[in-house]
This record gives structure tokens, C-alpha cells and sequence, in this order.
């Protein structure tokens, strides 16, 4: 079982970066592949009424337990072991950094104990960054292409685009010191210097 989490603030590129995975030739010859966009994981829990950091925590257990039963069929499944191309990938856009950082303030306890129990579905986390200086135009550009909604989320930096970009460089800040107390395997890739290419280059490789 191989596990990919993607993290990182709007417009760095994450969305991009798994559609173009997903239609790459190695994904497509993968047996078994799960991917969990956003909304089941970020925004699935983010307007639960009770916002009690503990809450929100017990919310990231129960979405990891949506993996377990998928978990103990590689354990258990002989086919696994015959067949090693068969092998579960499963690949998560935004979770534990995302919800510790936003839900309880970057609390590197919670994120410490949430890791506690992800490290029995072996992920790799892959923390995408920007140029701070490059934030705007990428903001506008990926506007373009999303829905009403999505720029109704970014607006919660400021309602014009200077704004909304200096609030994007204070979030990447935010992720860069949680991702500072990760116990798992976590990288930090620069989308300014290897393109949304690079991220998907690296994430063939995790799962080649």
C-alpha cells in the first residue's frame, strides 16, 4: 500500500498536478488506484458546527477510516504478494497539514498524533510551494478556470488579488513551519522551479 498526500495553498498547482498524474501511463497501468479529492477530505469537514479542535481531529480519524478496510485487504489479500503491480496507490488531495494548520492553529501535537495513526497507510507527503512573488498571477490564472465557489474561499484573504496573494504567502508560511514537525516522510517541492511537471515526475516515482 503506497500513499501519496498532496498539500499546499490555492493555486499552487495541486489539482493540476493530480489530473495529469491520473492520466499518465503509469497511473493508467496501475491495478488499483484511489484518489480522495478535497471534498472528501478538506472541505468535507470544514463546516461542521462544532469547532472544537478535538472535533476535527476525531473527523481526520474517521476519514482515515475510510482507507482501513482497503488496508487490510493488501495485508490479507494473497494477490497482493503474487502480483506486486496489484499493489493499492492511493492518492489524497489536502488533509492533515491542511486541517491541523487551519482547524487548530498548526498544533504540532495534533498533527503528531494524527501521524500516529496515517503512518499505518505508509503515505508520503508532497508539500507544493510557489514563489511568494509569482502568487497573484497564479491566483488569476487558476480563478479562471474554477468555480464561483473557489473564489468565494480565496476572498477570505481579502476581496482583490494583492490581498488575496499576501494571504496565500502568510498560509505557505503557515505550511512550511507545520510541515517542520512532520514524523513522516514529507517533501517540499517548488512548483516555480520544476513546473507542475516536476510534481508529477516525482509522484510516477513514488509509485514505480
Amino acid at each position: 500500500m503506497t500513499g501519496i498526500i498532496v498539500e499546499g495553498i490555492p493555486g499552487c498547482g495541486k489539482a493540476e498536478a493530480l489530473a495529469r498524474f491520473r492520466a499518465h501511463p503509469r497511473a493508467a497501468a496501475l491495478r488499483s488506484l484511489v484518489v480522495l479529492g478535497e471534498h472528501y477530505t478538506e472541505r468535507a469537514i470544514e463546516h461542521r458546527q462544532q469547532r472544537a479542535p478535538e472535533r476535527y481531529e476525531q473527523l481526520m480519524y474517521r476519514i482515515l477510516a475510510a482507507l482501513e478496510p482497503l488496508r487490510v485487504l493488501t495485508v490479507e489479500g494473497d494477490v497482493f504478494e503474487q502480483e506486486p503491480a496489484a499493489r493499492l496507490v492511493y492518492l489524497v488531495e489536502r488533509f492533515h497539514l491542511t486541517n491541523v494548520l487551519r482547524h487548530a492553529d498548526g498544533d504540532p501535537m495534533m498533527l503528531k498524533r494524527v501521524e500516529g495513526m496515517m503512518r499505518f497507510y505508509n503515505p508520503h507527503t508532497l508539500l507544493i510551494v510557489a514563489d511568494p512573488g509569482q502568487l497573484e498571477a497564479r491566483l488569476r490564472a487558476a480563478a479562471a478556470q474554477r468555480p464561483a465557489a473557489w473564489r468565494a474561499g480565496l476572498w477570505a484573504g481579502g476581496e482583490d488579488w494583492e490581498t488575496a496573494a499576501r494571504w496565500c504567502a502568510e498560509l505557505q508560511e503557515g505550511y512550511l513551519r507545520l510541515a517542520a514537525h512532520c514524523t513522516l516522510p514529507t517533501e517540499v517541492i517548488d512548483v516555480s522551479t520544476v513546473g507542475v511537471e516536476g510534481v508529477v515526475e516525482r509522484m510516477v516515482a513514488l509509485v514505480s
